[in-house]
């Protein structure tokens, strides 16, 4: 779609995760999606990967990155460049430090 195309790129920050997706049907499997917050997860798709595999994204579950690229219409996020991004910790109570000391 060409205003798909037109856009600037994009940057997100997030954790890769993959999402179980199509439950019961013959398409179903593992659905790359960068976790940003609480109710807001993007759907990733890595330019030029097979969107019926996602192998590309294989090495990045779990991580923290920054991805830039574009969004098309139905909301997938169209991956362009990843890069491995530090997590910033506002000053926050002592549980919260904690977790993200476990995550690194």
């Amino acid at each position: 779609m060409a205003d798909d195309e037109a856009r600037e790129l994009e940057k997100l920050k997030g954790t890769v995760v993959f999402l179980q997706a199509n439950q019961g049907s013959k398409s179903e499997g593992g659905v790359p999606c960068l976790y940003i917050k609480r109710g807001e997860i993007v759907k990733l798709l890595l330019r030029d990967d097979n969107p019926f595999e996602n192998k590309g994204l294989l090495p990045y579950d779990g991580k923290y990155l920054e991805v830039a690229g574009k969004r098309k219409s139905n909301g997938t996020f169209i991956v362009e460049q990843i890069s491995e991004a530090s997590i910033i910790a506002a000053p926050a109570q002592t549980d919260a430090e904690d977790i993200i000391n476990q995550v690194k």
